[in-house]
């Protein structure tokens, strides 16, 4: 597909047990690889205090 890549997607869901968590990141990657196989992602799990750290560190990485 072409176009320029220059969008990304962010998504905080809260309120989910460890394994829900987990289930929820292994479903988004299988997603992301069948829809854009050549993108690149990363993924975490944290409390809610977390997140903004995460999205900070995610952010760094994917630079």
């Amino acid at each position: 597909m072409s176009g320029k890549k220059e969008y990304c997607v962010v998504n905080v869901t809260t309120c989910l047990t460890k394994s829900q968590a987990s289930d929820l990141i292994s479903a988004f990657s299988k997603a992301k690889n069948s829809i854009a196989p050549m993108s690149r992602s990363t993924a975490g799990i944290t409390t809610k205090d977390g997140v903004g750290l995460l999205l900070q560190k995610g952010f760094k990485l994917l630079r």
